[in-house]
């Protein structure tokens, strides 16, 4: 394995100077061996503080992007067949949360709401203006 770290200090620590193009590539296989979702996840495997994981500016890599969603996608599937063969009713729901329309998913949240709308019909009725005389005569 080629070593990500070219400036090694007397006691065996690295003293910050990564190559970018390898931390690339461990980052890549460290989440196709792992099954991992996100960066942070990512970092926890690599020789590398966050702050450097950072500045190399890799979570703008096209390729880390690529395997993350390789990844997610992948396990996604695996967890979602595992829950749609699954006969119990909370794992049943939650496939058809998944997989419904946003009606569904508020009628098995309890959110639904009827909406009828009634046509109102407003009617102006115009009176001629009295007079003062005539008021003070009601």
């Amino acid at each position: 394995m080629p070593k990500l770290c070219h400036n090694v200090t007397e006691y065996g620590q690295c003293n910050m100077h990564y190559n970018k193009d390898e931390l690339e590539k461990q980052s890549i296989k460290v989440i196709s061996e792992n099954d991992l979702w996100t960066f942070q996840q990512v970092i926890g495997f690599l020789p590398c503080a966050s702050s450097t994981f950072y500045s190399y500016e890799l979570e703008k890599s096209e390729n880390i992007k690529e395997a993350l969603t390789k990844s997610r996608t992948k396990e996604f599937a695996k967890a979602f067949k595992r829950m749609k063969e699954n006969e119990s009713a909370t794992a049943q729901i939650a496939t058809l949360k998944i997989l419904g329309d946003q009606d569904t998913r508020d009628a098995l949240n309890g959110r639904v709401e009827e909406k009828e709308i009634k046509e109102v019909k407003v009617v102006i009725e115009r009176k001629p203006i009295r007079s003062r005389d005539d008021i003070d005569n009601d």
